[in-house]
């Protein structure tokens, strides 16, 4: 389908194509949470949440390693478990704040170690 200018249209056609992807994007997040059931795991991207199954790990490739993370729970409460491989070195969470930080690995974090 030929793309179509729609600055060229009224501005309630506009208003009314906005308010209609805004519905469909809803609509797309509530179809893929019935798809994937209960789920703890998303990706995000922008605005835009896609649902992974539960238990699913996300992997983070790196310049010589990777870190795969996904969320646990032992009884007393879910925790996100990391595993670094490959590579140099281990791994280390540098709090930025009470509510983010930043994990080190591979050849950034040996580099942090040994400086």
């Amino acid at each position: 389908m030929a793309e179509h200018d729609e600055t060229r249209l009224p501005k309630w056609a506009q208003t009314e194509l906005r308010r209609l992807r805004g519905n469909l994007q809803s609509l797309e997040r509530e179809v893929m949470q019935v798809e994937t059931g209960d789920t703890d795991t998303w990706i995000e991207e922008g605005l835009e949440q896609r649902a992974l199954p539960r238990g699913s790990r996300v992997r983070f490739d790196l310049e010589d390693s990777h870190i795969t993370a996904n969320l646990k729970d032992d009884g007393a409460g879910p925790y996100v478990e990391v595993y670094h491989s490959g590579g140099m070195g281990g791994f280390v969470f540098d709090p930025t704040s009470s509510n983010m930080g930043r994990l080190w690995a591979g050849k950034r974090w040996y580099g942090l170690k040994n400086s």
